[in-house]
Order: structure tokens, then C-alpha cells, then sequence
């Protein structure tokens, strides 16, 4: 197996010595990316654990908030439920979407 060169600087190189390089260079390298990526995480990594807190009370805010639409639909007679007119059911639905934080810090219904 014959052994690659590399030129550097007019010297030819064997790879042994890149390697050995890259060995020396690799360990310091992560180490320097892992500095920087605590840093991050000190500085801003809890706006996006808030954010993602966030996004997950929303989720559960949501799905109770479908719950509790099914529940009350389902205890609608059914010879009294009508197919609604899309023109007022949009617009409730549309304002509605705003009602599901608020209804979980103040308990009533929008």
C-alpha cells in the first residue's frame, strides 16, 4: 500500500504526519465546540426551554379545549343539532383560538 503525500508549504508530507496532526488538533477542537455550545445554552438556552414549555401548555390547553367542545356538542340532542352556517362558525372558531390560554388561568368559557 503506498502511503499518500501532501504538500505543504513545498514539503511533501506523509499522511502519517496529517494524521498525527489531526490527532493533535481533534481533542482541543471539540473541546472549544463544546465551550461554545454551554455558552449558548447558559446565555439563551432557557428562552428555548420556555419556549418549548410554552408550546407544550399550549398543546395541552388545546386538546382540553377539544375536549370539552366534543363533550358539549355530544350532549346536544341529536334531532337539535344542525349543520352550522360557515359564515358565523368560521368566525367563532377564528376568535376562539385566542380563548384557550385565557380559559385555562381564568376557568370560563369564551
Amino acid at each position: 500500500m503506498s502511503e499518500k503525500t501532501i504538500t505543504l508549504l513545498n514539503a511533501e508530507m506523509p499522511e502519517s504526519v496529517d494524521r498525527a496532526l489531526t490527532n493533535l488538533t481533534e481533542q482541543p477542537t471539540k473541546a472549544v465546540g463544546n465551550t461554545i455550545a454551554d455558552i449558548w445554552f447558559l446565555v439563551f438556552g432557557g428562552i428555548g426551554h420556555l419556549a418549548e414549555k410554552r408550546k407544550l401548555r399550549y398543546a395541552a390547553d388545546l386538546a382540553k379545549y377539544n375536549n370539552e367542545l366534543k363533550e358539549k356538542i355530544e350532549n346536544i340532542p341529536e334531532e337539535k343539532r344542525v349543520e352550522a352556517d360557515m359564515q358565523i362558525v368560521a368566525p367563532a372558531l377564528e376568535a376562539s383560538k385566542y380563548c384557550v390560554e385565557k380559559r385555562r388561568t381564568e376557568e370560563y368559557v369564551c
